[in-house]
């Protein structure tokens, strides 16, 4: 697969990201509370829908990273500006337009973007540190 067409594939599957934002707060709001969590109110109002919209987000960007690595052949690594732009542009749009909405955005987006930062600094990490493999 040629360079562009990996470039084209990373800005796809980081507007498919930037979009799934509003589908995993909608998952995170509409989460049943376990019935050993009812009675902790004010932990399931200010704290619940978060915590389940972040671990969905963290299983959804993970099994994206899978399909772009065995699907596509494109790595995170490669193109992570591409793959980041949509969601730092949902994220700043969403900030100016629907501030109510910013709280359950960034709770999807924050899990999301640090797992790919994570796998792009651990593919990376032999550019970042040289004298590692000196070591061996």
């Amino acid at each position: 697969m040629g360079n562009n067409n990996k470039k084209f594939w990373s800005l796809f599957f980081g507007c498919i990201l930037a979009n799934s934002y509003v589908w995993l707060a909608d998952i995170g709001i509409n989460a049943d509370v376990p019935q050993s969590f009812q009675t902790y109110t004010d932990f399931v109002v200010n704290y619940y829908s978060m915590i389940v919209t972040g671990g969905v987000a963290f299983i959804v960007t993970c099994l994206m990273i899978i399909t772009m690595n065995q699907l596509f052949n494109v790595c995170v690594s490669e193109h992570l500006g591409w793959l980041l732009l949509p969601s730092l542009s949902f994220i700043g749009f969403t900030a100016l337009t629907a501030q109510l909405l910013i709280t359950q955005i960034l709770a999807a987006a924050i899990p999301a973007l640090l797992i790919l930062l994570f796998v792009s600094l651990v593919k990376k990490r032999d550019y970042f540190m040289p004298e590692r493999l000196k070591v061996w």
